[in-house]
């Protein structure tokens, strides 16, 4: 079954993990726009790991998009404008991606299916090859995705150990799956890639290969690997100790 030249997708206006997303039409009234903006604590859906976090994610968003257009050939949400006064929520605004729809919207063929993974083998090539001998964000502490929030280690409070020029932490997205992809509905080009907020300099394992089928950023069935911890392993390896380390009791 061909897809439709247009799908007709509802108003976005929804709660992720550290914000509030939805739509609005643009000053002049000739397009719409994409709102991302911090929430409260009370109002968050996910357990808050450090002060200000949904402000700091949403900091850290649009300095990665920034950082990532002027570096690399990958399709990201094009910033209309940035928010970040004391006292009132930060705000991201981009553009709509016109004709750009969820996968999860369409219907697509193992061919279609075969494209996408190609173009994100491409992407993921690109951010690899941008490097930094430090673990962080680009809002500064490290910032991990949701998956890895009920771990019960302070990730982002830990400091890790700087990397030489021979073995350097990578650019990850953070959270890179289909969930985050707006597609062509007809060639399956992705269009945009979307929600970099928790985008930073960290071992490539922390980019999940879970990108390689349509799902969430988690293991679904026996055939998927559960990679969480073995990527908490590889973090808890770079971090620094600030204290003696206690020999084992004989």
């Amino acid at each position: 079954m061909s897809n439709p030249k247009r799908v007709q997708l509802p108003p976005l206006d929804h709660f992720t993990g550290d914000a509030r997303v939805y739509e609005r039409r643009s000053p002049s009234g000739k397009g719409r726009q994409v709102v991302k903006e911090s929430v409260s604590l009370s109002e968050r859906k996910t357990p808050q790991i450090f002060p200000d976090q949904s402000r700091i994610s949403i900091r850290n968003e649009a300095r990665a998009i920034q950082y990532v257009r002027k570096h690399t050939t990958i399709p990201v949400p094009f910033i209309v404008e940035f928010n970040d006064q004391p006292g009132a929520p930060v705000q991201l605004v981009t553009k709509f991606v016109k004709d750009g729809v969820p996968p999860k919207a369409l219907q697509i063929t193992p061919e279609g299916r075969a494209r996408i993974v190609h173009q994100l083998e491409g992407y993921i090539s690109q951010l690899q090859a941008l490097t930094d001998p430090e673990c962080r964000s680009f809002a500064g502490p490290p910032l991990f995705a949701v998956r890895f929030e009920n771990a019960h280690l302070p990730l982002s409070d830990y400091k890790y150990r700087r990397y030489d020029a021979d073995s350097p932490y990578v650019l990850c997205h953070g959270d890179l799956a289909w969930h985050n992809l707006l597609l062509d509905s007809e060639t399956f080009e992705i269009k945009c890639v979307v929600d970099w907020e928790y985008a930073g300099f960290y071992p490539k394992e922390v980019e999940s290969e879970y990108w390689r089928r349509p799902g969430p950023l988690a293991a679904m069935s026996s055939r998927d690997k559960d990679d969480k911890d073995d990527v908490l392993g590889v973090l808890w390896r770079h971090r620094v100790f600030d204290f003696p380390v206690k020999p084992a009791s004989k």
